[in-house]
């Protein structure tokens, strides 16, 4: 078979990097030639020198270059966007990842982003940082955030986490768990435990963020402390059932902890039964989810 000539060669390239995918290797644009066409590597290499001189392509330099041929602003907002459908991000992270030759996009992309309402800024939270989302910020992760910094700033110097509770919902009026509904007069059901709302799945992923800083880079959080941080806003099965769905979801790896058999009862009582007579200790987002 006949050699590709130098114009058809580079109308294949072009239209293996109009593709819509992201940046390519010299490698992976060999692979992706037609098989009759594909010259050697090392004239790869120079032909998309030669093409990105010309303005035919878009090269990413790096350790390994990279190519694209859309304009690299197309590019740096879509991988912008890509990186943020799989949750909140770090502004520092999100610029980080534009590479060194084009970080200088970002403050452009994010502004004209945030002004057309495509992403939204999330404040930080008390001990925090500010992060870049495709959802608005909900103001009830933050309610819930301060509340659990004051429930335990509180339990620290003494005082009952019932008490807390019912203090807190005085101060805003609303009736104490197991008050009668209107007059005095006792509710159908009173005096049982009233059940906790069910956490969004979106606190269960915010307190995780708040918990490690590294959650991003795989890092897992500790299933007692998740409890702890979210434990003045819902009840153990609520928050079992939530962490629960998640995982069904894919959106947590949950890991069980390694000797069961030693877990005493309250310590168990911390934890997520996960049905195989053993215990999850701890929690990661999934590697696609970061």
């Amino acid at each position: 078979m006949m050699p590709a000539s130098a114009s058809d060669l580079q109308t294949n390239v072009v239209k293996v990097l109009s593709a819509g995918g992201p940046p390519m290797t010299p490698p992976l644009i060999a692979r992706a030639l037609p098989v009759g066409g594909r010259p050697t590597l090392p004239a790869l290499k120079k032909l998309l020198l030669q093409m990105a001189r010309d303005g035919a392509v878009v090269r990413i330099a790096g350790r390994t270059d990279k190519y694209v041929a859309a304009p690299v602003e197309v590019w740096a907002r879509s991988h912008l966007l890509e990186l943020l459908a799989e949750g909140p991000r770090a502004e520092a992270a999100l610029k980080k990842s534009l590479t060194r030759a084009h970080d200088h996009l970002y403050s452009g992309l994010v502004e004209a982003l945030l002004r057309t309402g495509r992403i939204h800024r999330h404040p930080p939270f008390t001990r925090g940082r500010s992060l870049l989302a495709l959802d608005p910020p909900d103001v009830t992760a933050y309610v819930g955030a301060e509340l659990d910094n004051l429930m335990n700033t509180l339990a620290a110097k003494g005082f009952a986490a019932a008490a807390l509770k019912a203090a807190m919902l005085r101060h805003l009026g609303a009736p104490a768990p197991g008050a009668a509904a209107g007059g005095g007069v006792p509710a159908a059901g009173a005096g049982t435990p009233i059940a906790a709302e069910r956490p969004p799945a979106e606190a269960v992923i915010e307190a995780m963020h708040r918990l490690e800083p590294r959650v991003n880079e795989g890092a897992a959080v500790s299933i007692a402390r998740l409890r702890d941080v979210l434990s003045a806003r819902c009840d153990k099965g609520a928050f079992d059932g939530a962490v629960l769905s998640l995982l069904k979801r894919g959106v947590l790896e949950l890991q069980s902890h390694a000797w069961p058999a030693r877990l005493s009862a309250e310590e168990k009582s911390l934890l997520i039964d996960n049905g195989q007579g053993g215990w999850f200790d701890s929690a990661a987002l999934l590697r696609s989810r970061r």
